[in-house]
């Protein structure tokens, strides 16, 4: 009878047994297979970024496939662009930006552009002053708005000046209608808002470069408005035309500054006002695959200056940008976007310390 009943729980043990090992390996076996379906998911998920990484290098291919094409680096190739290019900045919406126009004479490109940001004070020292390009011949302050609604929420004021072009007036009238722009800038800082010691920060792209660091390295034309060069805090450049003895000849740039051999083609020219006299930080953005501005007209700049004050120059090459690229497309084209406007606001960053 004893061995009945142990036999009975010898039995009862082992189908207990057996039923348990039987649940554990069904969980085991569920574990197992989740860890597989985990696994392809992962594998899943490798698979689909690098398909997305190999489709954006293939689109890059492309794209440079396409623009050695179209000649990057060529006149052709700013040409083909920029009709787009101007439509895409003149009608340009901003979000945050608060924009008076003050005349500072009679005719209807005599004006100033004073813009200030709706959400944040401006509250830094400096006051942005951008000229806009156009080679002399086309442009308006309104093509820089974005640019200026960057600026301005990062707490600056900035004035975009507008004025007069060739072939109606020549650098001398240019100079002229930019210096009154900037008297009248002065002025209203101080009757409009009280600022007596806000120091200014030039800033242009293209030919706005050139006006802008004549502007600044000028100290004859300085003197004559009753200016000293201590009123800059700073220079920066987008593509700017700052040495004009490496552009190429043409009519643009004989209706603006004449011949090579005349005396006003000298002063139109920022390498003949390098002479040490004026000492003011300059930031120089400029593309290699510049097809207007040679990459060798910002270095030529910027080799002379170094040979007086290199501490005071910070000079960015975009690679493979073009002159409209690295000057303005970005405002609104991620893909010409290589972080200047980053550059240019820690460059600003530095002035105030």
């Amino acid at each position: 009878m004893k061995t009945y009943f142990l036999l009975i729980l010898l039995s009862f043990i082992g189908g207990h047994l057996w039923a348990q090992g039987d649940k554990l390996e069904r969980k085991m076996g569920r574990l197992v297979l989740r860890e597989e379906q985990r696994e392809e998911r992962w594998a899943l998920k490798l698979t689909r970024i690098e398909e997305r990484i190999d489709k954006r290098e293939e689109r890059r291919e492309e794209r440079e496939n396409r623009e050695k094409k179209a000649g990057l680096g060529t006149r052709r190739y700013e040409a083909v662009r920029l009709p787009m290019h101007l439509f895409r900045l003149s009608t340009s919406k901003t979000k945050t930006l608060e924009v008076k126009k003050v005349p500072y004479s009679t005719d209807k490109r005599q004006y100033i552009l004073v813009c200030e940001s709706e959400e944040v004070p401006a509250y830094r020292k400096e006051v942005i002053f951008f000229l806009h390009g156009g080679g002399w011949h086309i442009g308006k302050p309104r093509q820089h708005l974005l640019l200026a609604e960057m600026l301005a929420n990062e707490g600056y004021l900035v004035v975009l000046p507008a004025y007069r072009l060739a072939p109606e007036v020549n650098y001398e009238g240019m100079r002229a209608d930019i210096d009154s722009a900037l008297l009248q800038t002065l002025d209203w800082l101080r009757t409009e808002k009280g600022w007596e010691d806000r120091r200014i920060v030039v800033g242009g792209a293209s030919a706005g470069g050139n006006l802008g660091v004549l502007m600044v390295f000028d100290y004859e034309s300085l003197q004559r408005i009753g200016l000293k060069p201590d009123i800059f805090a700073g220079f920066f450049s987008l593509s700017g035309v700052l040495d004009l003895e490496s552009m190429p000849d043409g009519k643009i740039l004989e209706e603006y500054a004449g011949k090579r051999e005349s005396d006003m083609f000298c002063r139109a020219n920022p390498l003949q006002h390098l002479d040490g006299r004026v000492k003011v930080p300059v930031l120089c953005i400029h593309g290699d695959k510049d097809g207007l501005v040679s990459h060798d007209v910002a270095k030529n700049f910027a080799q002379r200056l170094c040979q007086l004050h290199c501490e005071l120059l910070d000079f960015h090459t975009i690679a493979g940008g073009s002159h409209l690229g690295a000057a303005s497309q970005w405002y609104y084209k991620k893909n010409k976007n290589e972080g200047q406007g980053a550059i240019i606001i820690n460059w600003l960053q530095k002035l105030a310390k």
